[in-house]
């Protein structure tokens, strides 16, 4: 079995957050070793999926006091 095949068996078993991070260790390793253009490598890294950060962020406080630190920004 060649190695791609036992990395690819590997991660089939994963939860896909952690077969995300896998393949971003992938791009790591390409991009270190400078194995793709850096065009494509741009492109790959791009690519995002709507939604993923739903449920990740908790509001510890839910009031507007904090919107006042912000005064000189908003319209």
């Amino acid at each position: 079995m060649l190695i791609a095949e036992k990395i690819y068996a590997e991660v089939q078993t994963l939860p896909d957050e952690l077969a995300r991070e896998v393949l971003d260790f992938v791009y790591f390793i390409e991009a270190r070793y400078d194995l793709k253009p850096a065009s494509e490598r741009d492109l790959q890294r791009r690519t995002r999926t709507p939604g993923s950060a739903v449920g990740k962020l908790k509001m510890l406080v839910e009031d507007d006091e904090h919107l006042k630190d912000f005064q000189d920004y908003m319209p």
